[in-house]
């Protein structure tokens, strides 16, 4: 009788013991949506500087936002476009009154496996490295030395 018992008691307890989770599984799985690229970052909106720091020799870092440019130039939008064009609007406030909307145009392009832009304004070119571009900010870094000083600027830009 006692072995019935241990029998039946097994028994039930395998009964109610399940191996897997009842729930079924969804056949359709969730997408995955990819991440943006770098392009579609840039292009995606307008960027207005909203600070830059300069470092001369080694001097340290100054925030010459405010003290370099102008509020009329601290409203300026630039444009990457997908295409490569690129374009600085003089935004709300033009400095002066009878200049285009459009201030500058030129080209754009990443160099070095997307570390860095080029832009191009006619004859001028301008290779800054990026260190870091979201949907949101972009900050590049434009290094070099001019008439003997070696000089560091870092823009940030946000998106608008």
């Amino acid at each position: 009788m006692k072995n019935y018992l241990f029998l039946l008691a097994a028994a039930s307890a395998f009964t109610f013991t399940s191996c897997g989770d009842d729930k079924k599984e969804d056949p359709t799985p969730t997408p995955v949506t990819p991440a943006a690229t770098k392009t579609q970052l840039i292009s995606a909106k307008d960027w207005k500087m909203t600070k830059q720091t300069l470092n001369m020799n080694g001097s340290g870092d100054i925030d010459i936002t405010n003290t370099f440019y102008t509020a009329c130039e601290l409203d300026n939008l630039e444009k990457f476009a997908a295409n490569g064009t690129y374009t600085v609007d003089e935004g709300a406030t033009k400095c002066d009154t009878a200049d285009s909307q459009t201030f500058t145009t030129g080209t754009w392009a990443f160099t070095s496996n997307e570390t860095k832009i080029k832009i191009t304004e006619g004859t001028d070119e301008t290779e800054m490295e990026i260190v870091e571009l979201t949907a949101t900010k972009m900050v590049v870094k434009d290094s070099g030395t001019e008439q003997g000083i070696t000089y560091t600027a870092i823009t940030t830009f946000t998106a608008q």
